[in-house]
């Protein structure tokens, strides 16, 4: 297992991420960051959930470099 919100689709990595609307608690948050549900959201679960927007970058390497493309919003 690595990294919550990381993934590898297409030979990149990706990482996704969630913006909630109200406070969450750490427990909530952690379980929210942990879900498949992010890398492929859809509109009604997340609002369910209390979030407004899942995000998502490609990481790639420049230069020996880490770094992140633009997000993009998924919802």
């Amino acid at each position: 297992m690595g990294t919550v919100g990381f993934r590898d689709r297409d030979r990149k990595t990706e990482i996704a991420w969630p913006i909630w609307a109200d406070p969450l608690n750490l427990s909530a948050v952690a379980t929210l960051l942990a879900s498949d549900d992010i890398q492929e959201p859809e509109r009604l679960t997340m609002a369910r959930r209390g979030v407004i927007q899942v995000y998502r970058s490609q990481r790639f390497t420049r230069d020996k470099k880490r770094n992140f493309s633009p997000a993009r919003g998924l919802l």
